[in-house]
């Protein structure tokens, strides 16, 4: 199993602030970005694509029968799918 190291910001396990507010996506190129530079989510080049990603782990986690409160937990209960 490859391992990732993702950029979190510090801020994120500080627990003084509001988990939506606290919630930042990240979508890299790898093959591209190798060193995960260029965090593409939110941009209009990753947006198709962070969608896409966001709707099938939804559509996985239901497969796998995770009760709602674990989509509510990942902050994925607002999100439609599509």
């Amino acid at each position: 199993m490859p391992h990732w190291k993702i950029p979190v910001p510090a801020s994120f396990f500080s627990g003084g602030l509001n988990p939506k507010e606290q919630k930042q996506n990240y979508l890299f190129k790898r093959e591209e970005d190798p060193n995960f530079l260029y965090n593409l989510a939110g941009t209009e080049q990753g947006k198709k694509l962070e969608e896409k990603t966001i709707s099938r782990l939804i559509e996985i986690l239901k497969e796998e029968g995770v009760p709602p409160e674990q989509l509510s937990r990942l902050l994925l209960e607002e999100r439609k799918e599509t």
